[in-house]
């Protein structure tokens, strides 16, 4: 299948995108507004990173034209390939690999792809949204992926929240991550992780909210969360 692309240059480095897609709103939020660079998160040269869930490659390509070795995990091969091309457009080099990261190995799992609404930074293991389609991918256990001292981003809508649970913080460096509250409402669910990073980070900030609740209200938006942990 031969894609429609445009060429768009944001922050300096050239970029590939769908028309009329998120692909572009990927590259704003983290190219542009620095999304993941805040509250102490920076991308230092010789600095090792892990990018579960790359997407069109938004992260990889900002960290690795900043020196950053990077290994970027991204299960939907239209995605996986856009993150090779992107990186390719602007002469920079990192390790691709066309998987989702969770807690199970398998060839066959089911992952859920927003393309009736175009949203692909929301595809999903856990939850399949209105529209879209189901694809089959390989899934790779996190614990055979990730190595000691590197630095993680996490963005895999819901599959981080078992990851997180029983993740050695130990072994890694700096961790930012998304929590989809549409995904899992859970508030004491939440609170649970944040209580462990806390006892392994020098620090821990995300967005507060009121956490007296159960659960995660219709009213509240967006209903995610950013969260960045400094060692």
């Amino acid at each position: 299948m031969t894609l429609e692309l445009n060429k768009v240059n944001v922050g300096g480095l050239d970029w590939l995108i769908r028309p009329n897609s998120s692909d572009i709103k990927s590259i704003n939020e983290v190219v542009g507004k620095h999304s993941y660079e805040k509250q102490g998160i920076s991308l230092n040269s010789g600095d090792s990173w892990i990018d579960l869930g790359s997407n069109i490659g938004a992260f990889t390509v900002l960290a690795a034209s900043k020196g950053c070795k990077v290994t970027a995990y991204e299960p939907d091969p239209v995605s996986w390939r856009m993150t090779q091309e992107n990186l390719k457009i602007n002469g920079l080099q990192a390790e691709v690999i066309n998987a989702a990261v969770t807690t199970t190995t398998t060839n066959n799992a089911s992952f859920y792809v927003n393309s009736a609404r175009k949203n692909y930074w929301r595809n999903s293991l856990v939850k399949q949204w209105r529209g879209g389609k189901t694809i089959k991918v390989k899934t790779l256990n996190f614990k055979d992926c990730l190595y000691t001292g590197a630095h993680i981003k996490m963005d895999i809508e819901g599959s981080e929240f078992p990851i997180l649970e029983s993740l050695d913080y130990t072994k890694i460096g700096n961790l930012v991550f998304e929590w989809s509250f549409d995904v899992d409402p859970s508030i004491p669910r939440f609170k649970q992780v944040i209580d462990k990073l806390n006892a392994e980070y020098k620090k821990v900030s995300y967005g507060k909210f009121n956490e007296t609740h159960d659960k995660w209200q219709p009213s509240w938006f967006p209903p995610c969360k950013t969260i960045y942990c400094i060692k």
